[in-house]
């Protein structure tokens, strides 16, 4: 199948609905009905709950769930009249209610907001605090992925800003999707954000984005895309809210199963949150810290932590106003529940009120080469008036490996400081840093040290960025080059080096290190990246006929691969499992025709149950390599010759498809891709075409990607290659990418 870098939004908002409102989507229609018109009710007001029948006295149990678990209840009797009851709020939390015995309903409550200082709100939110202020129509959007689908945090939000402004008026539009990660609503912002008139846009993102290793500086260009455009094309002002903790993790390490999460797991999406807040602050939009939100105290273990973190969590995610207390932990261990969401709301509502905690223990980091590798050093110091003393452990990204000097005990009397070191076995020496899981976690020379702070039974999680003493790193480039060497820009205290690097004669795609001794104030160090490049693919003014017989492809001569070495890679980084090139190797090239692009491909070895997706860019030039909405098509070969082909959810028309044929080890192809499948009628005015070709080779264990020009995410423009419509037999340039 091919590769879909968007699962389909499932079909659960009904299922949301019923959860928020206290109902079990499993109970017969009769038991249904709504029991309580407003489902999250302040704990200074009465809940109105619905009752059939006549007047008369009915007996009430509630029961309560509290962010520490069990909470208070109360037992007693109250009068029906008009078909309803009030009944108390006693305490922020779910509320199980039960009349005379008969079937649990459940609300929410809530404890009332502080009140809003009007300053702060207009210097949170510049475009839009005086709109919201003011009582007149505002809408909230929230963008993000299953978290924010499953829950209500924004529903909670709205009905806070309107109790904390009387009179507001706000419309709550959600546009989040279970398995999206942050490209996706830059890919969707055509459809999410302007259609929808937001005045302040909600962003969280980062859980899917983190599990499937997409580098820092992608995740935060894509914030940084969707940030701007909210201003830009919305008027709107924008939060960044940071990812939640998930806390899949056996209880019981002895008996795990051996492929359990590792027990830091819960922290996973700590760096990506914290890379989060130098951007919002460059960029002048509130950070609302929703892996705080929820972790809140924590605990002294990851084990206890997650015990904690239960009354936030739901059996299921379609059980919002239930809790995985009652479930004995069993149950949906990453999307909050109705109690989790009211955390984040809450914490939404700080970063509008203009609060930001202060830390009592400063926490930074350096990191430095020795004779036994990579070093990090992290200071503590206690900059209040009273004494500190906890532990402070250091935890990896998610496959490396930290060790540390020491348990992390520290005893700090006010001003008072303390050093932890820290050594990364997987960095040896500089070229480590160039696979994985160094190339991520000491990515640019500046890792981010995920630690934990443990003072008795509570715990505080952060991630503290070390860069390199000696600090030098190469410049994030994407160029077009039309000679024979690239000049790449090395960033250091004195200013910038441009150095010439030369690109192998007679080669069309390959990868160098860049590897650079620098001499810094405080010691030598290494610049540590990689110039990766390949030729322009060629298109010719043309059309073929689709039967897969290339005999019309025959006098082409620029053919561009797709099977080298260096082009198996993954969202790791390299990564071949074929025995040689030979089990899986293709070269491919294109025409232009009138109404579509037409592709052909030649494939040696076994390829019958292979698959491939194209990923296509129509922009102009000054726009290819950046984030911004892309489109793309999958298929795989079909047994009766035709290839299965169908076009990704961006595209609205055109129908591509595909012949193929195969004769000993060669297989032949041809697929066309309408110029509508990529929202156009023609080959882009321009003559070049973004284009990305990824092939999923499945005669290795796992299968074996292969990209063509990529670097393991075909879900980010910014790593694709050119397609150019050439004229004549002129030499075509080069992309080349510094990273």
């Amino acid at each position: 199948m091919p590769i879909n870098p968007l699962r389909s939004a499932a079909a659960t908002a009904p299922l949301v609905l019923l959860a928020i409102l206290g109902l079990n989507p499993g109970a017969s229609a009769a038991e249904q009905a709504p029991a309580f018109a407003q489902p999250y009710v302040f704990t200074d007001e009465s809940a109105a709950m619905q009752v059939d029948g006549p007047d008369r006295e009915v007996e009430f149990r509630i029961t309560t769930i509290i962010a520490r678990g069990d909470g208070p209840s109360r037992h007693g009797k109250t009068q029906v009249r008009a078909g309803r009851i009030d009944l108390p709020v006693l305490a922020e939390g779910i509320h199980r209610v039960a009349i005379d015995g008969g079937a649990e309903r459940r609300f929410l409550g809530m404890s009332p907001p502080a009140a809003l200082d009007a300053a702060a709100v207009r210097r949170a939110l510049p475009r839009s605090g005086e709109l919201l202020l003011s009582g007149k129509p505002f809408t909230l959007l929230s963008l993000g992925d299953s978290v924010t689908n499953t829950g209500d945090y924004e529903g909670m939000l709205a009905r806070l800003l309107t109790r904390a402004i009387p009179g507001a008026s706000i419309r709550c539009v959600d546009r989040s999707y279970p398995g999206r990660s942050v490209d996706a609503s830059v890919r969707e912002f055509v459809n999410d954000g302007p259609p929808n008139h937001p005045n302040l846009g909600v962003i969280m993102y980062g859980l899917n984005d983190q599990i499937c290793n997409v580098p820092l500086d992608a995740y935060l260009e894509q914030y940084r895309w969707l940030i701007q455009h909210l201003a830009s094309e919305c008027g709107a002002d924008a939060i960044v809210l940071t990812p939640t903790p998930h806390i899949e993790i056996p209880q019981d390490r002895a008996a795990a199963l051996p492929d359990a999460n590792p027990p830091w797991f819960p922290i996973r999406t700590i760096g990506y949150g914290t890379a989060l807040r130098p951007l919002a602050a460059e960029l002048k939009v509130p950070l609302a810290d929703g892996f705080a939100a929820i972790w809140g105290d924590g605990g002294p273990t990851f084990e206890a932590a997650s015990r904690a973190l239960w009354p936030l969590f739901p059996p299921g995610y379609d059980r919002q106003m239930e809790s995985l207390t009652e479930t004995n932990g069993n149950g949906d261990t990453i999307h909050p529940n109705a109690l989790g969401h009211l955390r984040l709301a809450q914490a939404v509502f700080a970063a509008i009120a203009g609060v930001d905690p202060i830390e009592d223990l400063e926490v930074e980091g350096s990191s430095a080469w020795d004779g036994d590798g990579a070093v990090t050093t992290v200071r503590l110091r206690n900059p209040g008036g009273q004494r500190l003393s906890g532990k402070l452990r250091a935890y990896p990204a998610q496959d490396a490996e930290i060790t540390q000097d020491g348990d992390g005990a520290y005893d700090l009397a006010p001003g008072a400081e303390a050093t932890i070191t820290l050594r990364w076995p997987q960095a040896r020496k500089p070229e480590d840093l160039l696979r994985h899981p160094m190339r991520r976690d000491l990515s640019h020379g500046n890792p981010l040290i995920s630690v934990v702070d443990v003072r008795g039974e509570r715990s505080r999680v952060r991630a503290v960025p070390a860069p390199f003493t000696a600090q030098a790193r190469w410049q994030r480039q994407r160029l077009v080059v039309t000679g024979t060497s690239a000049t790449a820009r090395l960033q250091r205290a004195g200013g910038v080096d441009e150095i010439t690097v030369p690109l192998p004669e007679g080669s069309a795609v390959g990868r160098i290190p860049l590897l650079r001794k620098v001499e810094g104030a405080e010691g030598s160090g290494w610049a540590v990246g990689e110039l990766a490049y390949a030729r322009f693919a060629e298109a010719r003014s043309g059309e073929a006929t689709i039967d897969g017989d290339l005999k019309e492809w025959a006098n082409r001569k620029r053919w561009s691969p797709l099977g080298e070495p260096v082009q198996a890679r993954w969202t790791r980084g390299a990564e071949d499992h074929r025995a040689s090139p030979d089990d899986c190797s293709l070269t491919w090239t294109c025409l232009a025709g009138p109404q579509a692009l037409d592709i052909a491909l030649r494939a040696r070895g076994t390829v019958a149950a292979d698959s491939f997706t194209i990923f296509l860019d129509p922009r102009a030039p000054d726009e290819l390599g950046s984030a911004g909405r892309y489109y793309w098509v999958g298929g795989k070969l079909a047994a009766d010759g035709r290839v299965e082909v169908g076009r990704g959810e961006t595209s609205k028309t055109g129908d591509p498809s595909g012949a193929w044929r195969r004769e000993g080890d060669l297989t032949t192809i041809e697929l066309r891709i309408p110029y509508a499948v990529m929202g156009a009628s023609a080959w882009p005015a321009a003559g070049d075409l973004g284009l990305s070709l990824h092939w999923t080779h499945a005669g290795t264990t796992p299968p074996t990607m292969l990209q063509w020009f990529e670097d393991g995410h075909p879900w980010n423009p910014r790593w694709y290659g050119v397609v150019r419509l050439a004229r004549d037999d002129a030499p075509l340039p080069f992309v080349v990418r510094v990273e």
